[in-house]
C-alpha cells in the first residue's frame, strides 16, 4: 500500500528505497508472488549491475530454484529464508502481474491490422528495456466482445522464445474468427507473456497493449519527448486494440424504388429489387424492415407495414427465394401522422457458410392525399344547418385532391344512419342497366339504389369531384352526423404494385326536426309578361292528428294574383290540400312571388316560417312579350313593265 501511495504521487526516491525493502521482506519470507512482482518494478528502477541481479534472480526463481540473497541481511535469516525458498510456491498455478500499475522492463503495443470474416491478423510490437536476454515459456492475445464476458486466449506465432534487449521485436497473431462474431467489435482486452513453466512458480506479464508509462500525468506530452533510434521507432507505432470483424462482400444487390412523398393514411408502395450475381447456391435469405432507432414512441404506433396479403408488425423477417437472377416483391407503409419515416432495410444470406448482409435507407415525407367538405342542402340547392323528417334534402361530398401523383378512386359508398335512407333517382337507360322502365318515357328509368358519381374518378393535383345526394330522414334526432362517405382510394398505379386504402370519411352533425307539416310548390320553369302564371301549394300532413292553420298570401309589386288571399286550413291526418294561383306578372327579369305566410290556429305546428321559406323558390324568371315583325312584300314586276309605268296613288 505504501509504495502504491508512494507511486502515484510520484514519489520516486522514497519508492526506490521502499523496493529494496519490499525485495528483502519478501526474500526473507519466501513469499512468491511479492517477490517476482517487486523483481519486475525493481528492474525498471535500478542500476545496470543490480538489473541484471534482479533478472537472474527472477529467472531462478521461475525455474524452481532459490534466488540470491538481498544485501545486507543476517546469515542466519538468510539461511532460514534459503531452506523456505526450496519449497515455497505461490497460492495459484501462475502469479499475474498487471504491469499498468508501474513502468514493466517490457513494453508491447498490439495493433489489428487485418480483420476480414476470414481472417484476424494482430501485430505486437514488442520493446524490451531488460539487461540480458529473457526466455518466455508463451505468448498470448486474450479478445474479448463488447456486451459478452467470453474472453478468448490465442496463441502468438513466434520464430524463437527469447526476448532480445534493447530491440524492437515483431509479432503476429493469425486467427479466424467465429461465425458468430462476424459484424462485431472485436477487442483485444489483454497480453500474456509467461516466463516459467513451473507450477507455483510461474509469472505471467499482463499488458494493455498501449505501450504507454502508466507514471506519466499527461501520456500525451511523451510525443514531444526528445526520443531516437529504437525508442522513436516504437513511438511511432500507433496501437489499435478494437476493430469490427468486417463481413463478406454480398454479390446481391438490394434496391428500394419508391416515390416520395407518401400519403396521409395511403398504403406507400415500396418495391424491392433483389439481383443475385452469387455463383454459389444461397441459403437462409431474409429481408428485415424495421423503423429507425431514432422514430419516437409516437410514430412507431401510427406506422403500419404490409405486404399485398397480410398486415405485418416490426421488426418484419420475411423469407426470400434468390433461387433465380432477380426477384421483385412489393411491401407497403401506412402512416397516420403527417412525421417523416425512415426504415432500415436489411438483406441476409447464407453463402459457403459465411453470412452476408447488405443494408439500406428508405425515407420519405408524408403529405395531405386529400381534402373532404360536406354540406347539406335543401331541394332548391340551399344550404340547411336543420333538416326535417319525411322531407326531401340533399348531401353534397366535394373530394378536392392535394396529392402530387394523380389519385383514384375506385369504389365511394355513402353510408348511412340506420334513421336516413338514399332516395332513388331517374336516369338514361343507356347509362345505367337494369333500371325500372317509365310507361311515359321509354328512355328514361328509375334507379332505386344510385351508385355515388365518385366511384372511378382519377384526380390530379388540386382537381375536384362533387358527389350529390338525395335523402329523407324517418325519425326526429339530436345533433349528429348522418353517417360516412367510404371511401377506396389509391396512387395510380399498375395492379400488384399498389394497394387500395379505405377512409371512412365523416359526415358534418345536422339535427332532424320533427316535421308534422311539409309544404310543396309547383312552378313553371319561367312565365312571360302580362300572361297567366299557374302556381300551386300543397300541404301535406305527416301528423296523426287534426291540423288548423292559417293561408295568407300577401300582396306584391311584381305581380296581380287570383285566388284565396286568406283562408282557414283544415288538414286531416296523413292528407294533403291543394291551393292553385293564376299569377299575373308586371315586369320582366327575376321576380320574387307573392309572399306566403302559414299560421298554427293553436300553435301545435313549430317551425311554419322555414317550412315556407325552404319550399318557396327564391324568385322566377319573366321573360317580355315576343314581338312578330313581318317583312313588306317587295311588288311584282310585269314582264314589260318599267318604273315609268308604275303609279304612285
Amino acid at each position: 500500500h505504501m509504495l502504491w501511495d508512494y507511486r502515484v504521487e510520484k514519489w520516486y526516491s522514497i519508492v526506490d528505497k521502499l523496493l529494496v525493502k519490499a525485495l528483502a521482506t519478501a526474500f526473507l519470507s519466501a513469499a512468491v508472488s511479492e517477490y517476482l512482482t517487486l523483481c519486475l518494478e525493481a528492474v525498471s528502477r535500478s542500476q545496470s549491475r543490480e538489473a541484471v541481479r534482479v533478472v537472474e534472480n527472477l529467472v531462478t526463481v521461475t525455474n524452481g530454484g532459490v534466488p540470491e540473497p538481498e544485501a545486507n541481511l543476517p546469515v542466519e535469516e538468510v539461511a532460514a529464508a534459503q531452506h523456505k525458498w526450496s519449497v515455497a510456491r505461490s497460492e495459484s498455478p501462475s502469479v499475474i502481474v498487471d504491469t499498468s500499475l508501474f513502468v514493466p522492463p517490457i513494453q508491447m503495443k498490439a495493433t489489428i491490422i487485418h480483420h476480414e470474416y476470414n481472417s484476424l491478423r494482430v501485430r505486437i510490437t514488442v520493446r524490451s528495456y531488460l539487461p540480458v536476454a529473457i526466455n518466455f515459456s508463451s505468448f498470448k492475445v486474450c479478445l474479448s466482445h463488447p456486451g459478452s464476458q467470453h474472453i478468448t486466449e490465442h496463441d502468438v506465432t513466434t520464430d524463437s522464445s527469447t526476448i532480445v534487449p534493447n530491440k524492437i521485436l515483431t509479432f503476429y497473431c493469425d486467427l479466424l474468427p467465429e461465425p458468430a462474431d462476424i459484424g462485431k467489435i472485436v477487442q483485444i482486452s489483454s497480453i500474456l507473456l509467461a516466463i516459467g513453466n513451473i507450477v507455483g512458480r510461474t509469472v505471467i506479464l499482463s499488458f494493455n497493449g498501449l505501450g504507454t508509462d502508466p507514471n506519466s500525468t499527461y501520456p500525451e506530452l511523451m510525443f514531444f519527448k526528445q526520443v531516437k533510434g529504437e525508442d522513436l521507432e516504437f513511438m511511432k507505432v500507433k496501437p489499435c486494440l478494437s476493430s469490427v470483424i468486417s463481413r463478406r462482400d454480398p454479390l446481391v444487390s438490394l434496391k428500394i424504388s419508391h416515390k416520395s412523398p407518401a400519403l396521409l393514411h395511403e398504403w406507400y408502395p415500396l418495391k424491392v429489387v433483389l439481383e443475385n450475381h452469387e455463383t454459389s447456391s444461397i441459403s437462409d435469405a431474409f429481408l428485415t424492415f424495421n423503423l429507425a432507432q431514432t422514430t419516437d414512441q409516437q410514430t412507431a404506433q401510427t406506422t403500419e407495414f404490409s405486404d399485398l396479403n397480410s398486415l405485418l408488425s416490426f421488426p418484419v423477417n420475411v423469407k426470400v427465394d434468390l433461387a433465380s437472377s432477380k426477384l421483385e416483391k412489393s411491401f407497403f407503409v401506412k402512416s397516420e401522422n403527417l412525421i417523416s419515416r425512415q426504415l432500415d432495410v436489411r438483406l441476409s444470406y447464407m453463402v459457403e457458410g459465411n453470412c452476408c448482409i447488405s443494408d439500406t435507407v428508405v425515407s420519405f415525407d408524408v403529405k395531405e392525399a386529400f381534402s373532404h367538405s360536406s354540406k347539406y342542402m335543401a331541394i332548391n340547392f340551399d344550404a340547411l344547418d336543420e333538416v326535417f323528417t319525411s322531407d326531401v334534402f340533399r348531401i353534397e361530398n366535394k373530394i378536392t385532391s392535394q396529392s402530387p401523383w394523380p389519385m383514384v378512386i375506385h369504389s365511394a359508398h355513402l353510408k348511412l344512419v340506420e334513421n336516413v335512407k338514399r332516395e332513388g333517382v331517374w336516369c338514361y337507360k343507356s347509362k345505367r342497366e337494369g333500371l325500372v322502365r317509365d310507361e311515359n318515357d321509354q328512355d328514361w328509368g328509375y334507379d332505386a339504389e344510385p351508385k355515388c358519381s365518385l366511384s372511378g374518378v382519377t384526380l390530379n393535383e388540386n382537381e375536384w369531384a362533387v358527389d350529390v345526394a338525395s335523402v329523407t330522414a324517418a325519425h326526429p334526432s339530436d345533433a349528429g352526423s348522418l353517417g360516412t362517405l367510404q371511401l377506396t382510394w389509391s396512387r395510380a398505379g399498375e395492379e400488384g404494385s399498389v394497394k387500395a386504402t379505405v377512409s371512412p370519411l365523416n359526415l358534418p352533425e345536422v339535427r332532424v326536426l320533427e316535421c308534422l307539416l311539409s309544404m310543396d310548390v309547383d312552378v313553371p320553369g319561367h312565365g312571360v309578361l302580362r300572361q297567366f302564371y299557374p302556381v300551386k301549394y300543397v300541404l301535406s300532413n305527416h301528423s296523426s292528428r287534426l291540423l288548423v292553420l292559417q293561408l295568407s298570401v300577401d300582396p306584391s309589386e311584381n305581380f296581380l294574383f287570383a285566388g284565396p288571399k286568406e283562408c282557414e286550413v283544415h288538414l286531416q291526418p296523413n292528407s294533403s290540400k291543394e291551393f292553385e294561383y293564376n299569377m299575373f306578372p308586371l315586369f320582366c327579369g327575376e321576380m320574387k312571388l307573392p309572399k306566403v305566410q302559414l299560421k298554427s290556429a293553436d300553435n301545435s305546428v313549430p317551425h311554419l316560417d322555414l317550412i315556407v321559406s325552404r319550399a318557396l323558390p327564391e324568385s322566377v324568371f319573366i321573360f317580355p312579350q315576343s314581338r312578330h315583325i313581318t317583312d313588306p312584300e317587295e311588288p311584282l314586276k310585269s314582264s314589260g313593265a318599267t318604273p315609268k309605268d308604275i303609279q304612285t296613288v
